[in-house]
């Protein structure tokens, strides 16, 4: 699973032709992005930039003065998230989880110590903050009304919860407060066919797979042939969200379109989580 951010972009529109000109510093996968978001404009193959400040560049063609100012507005949103490159059409996370701090070590970062205040852990040390969960939504709900593909969304729903010993489910609480600021359907959670364990608590990636093999369904009278945003809180290995998309697309959903408030440093591998230490860094 790879991460990318938006590097520098060029925008620019040819006074003879009329078309845009878009130079962009990042992996080709953002073209896909683009072109799913705005389907009313024509864009061209990518091609090398020829002076090599970027990666590659496309021609627009069919872009009024609307469609640039909301294609420079995309880029720039593009610039600030992260794209997870997984198994779901698309997946987005609002920021890391942590970041490099001014003095050495780390540091949460804004959107990650919003959730480590909002999300419940246990009911007797950390029974998490409603208030503090609808801020986290509004963020959410944000990147959605600047996404037009996520705006665009039939249904939204929670990544099923692992634990139930928890005063409130944070994406469940997420999912109904974005619902209410975007309008956006709330759909009920995936089944699940038996009880699994807390993610966290599986140490090794065959630990991971036998937890999530073969427990949820999507019924596809729900989800058929509907765009989903499937939103989980934090993204660690991505194994619960990819394997709830699956489920998804095999009830016939045309788009599952991941969404998450923070990724961790920390992705697939044999070593025991990070998620524990970094939500033990101090506020």
């Amino acid at each position: 699973m790879d991460r990318h951010q938006l590097g520098p972009y060029q925008l620019t529109r040819n006074e003879k032709s009329n078309d845009l000109l878009l130079l962009v510093k990042g992996p080709t996968v953002y073209k896909a992005i683009l072109d799913r978001a705005l389907p009313a404009l024509q864009f061209s193959r990518t091609f090398p930039d020829r002076f090599g400040l970027f990666d590659w560049g496309t021609y627009i063609r069919g872009a009024d003065s609307s469609h640039q100012a909301e294609l420079d507005r995309l880029c720039c949103l593009l610039q600030l998230a992260i794209l997870i490159d997984d198994d779901l059409d698309e997946s987005f996370a609002l920021s890391f989880h942590t970041q490099m701090a001014p003095t050495g070590g780390y540091e949460r970062t804004r959107i990650g110590q919003l959730v480590r205040i909002a999300k419940p852990y246990d009911r007797n040390h950390n029974s998490g903050d409603r208030v503090t969960a609808e801020k986290l939504a509004s963020e959410l709900a944000q990147f959605i009304s600047q996404h037009p593909t996520y705006r665009r969304a039939d249904l939204i729903t929670a990544v099923p919860p692992s634990n139930a010993n928890k005063p409130f489910d944070l994406p469940i609480v997420l999912v109904q407060e974005i619902a209410k600021i975007t309008g956006i359907t709330v759909a009920p959670t995936v089944a699940k066919s038996r009880k699994t364990r807390p993610m966290k608590e599986c140490r090794t990636v065959q630990e991971k797979v036998d937890n999530l093999s073969g427990v949820f369904s999507a019924d596809c009278g729900v989800f058929g042939r509907r765009t989903v945003i499937l939103l989980d809180d934090i993204y660690e290995t991505g194994f619960t969200i990819n394997e709830v998309g699956r489920a998804l697309k095999t009830a016939g959903a045309t788009l599952v379109l991941g969404l998450v408030a923070t990724k961790t440093a920390r992705d697939l591998s044999g070593e025991p989580t990070r998620k524990e230490e970094e939500d033990d860094i101090p506020t």
